[in-house]
């Protein structure tokens, strides 16, 4: 093999890994702060498991880190966070839209008529 052959094929690999972790990134954004941490685990387990592939390895990283910081996958957690808070729009519960203004002109009139009540 010629020295432009391991070049090239270097340069394909390195591209292919930048692309990997830029895609893990964007499926961790949490873990973006703890770069450091998250390269430590990541060589820690392709050293143990040399048998993984790439995809299989990053997927574990993500659950491995986020275990040993004691870290929620950020979905999960928006989604708990939103379970938790009522919606701004939402009523108590047997409340009803409150009855249009006499004060409407109209086209508000028609308007109103289109909105359902709940």
């Amino acid at each position: 093999m010629s020295i432009p052959d391991v070049v090239a094929k270097v340069a394909t690999m390195q591209i292919e890994l930048n692309e990997a972790v830029r895609d893990f990134y964007k499926a961790n954004e949490d873990l973006r702060p703890h770069k450091e941490f998250v390269g430590f685990v990541a060589n820690e387990l392709a050293s143990k498991f040399p048998e993984k592939s790439r995809d299989e390895l990053f997927k574990d990283v993500g659950v491995e880190v986020r275990k040993r910081l004691g870290l929620e996958k950020l979905a999960k957690r928006k989604e708990v966070e939103r379970k938790r808070r009522n919606p701004a729009f939402g009523t108590k519960k047997g409340q009803s839209r409150q009855a249009p203004a006499a004060d409407l002109n109209e086209l508000e009139k028609e308007i109103d008529d289109l909105i359902p009540e709940w």
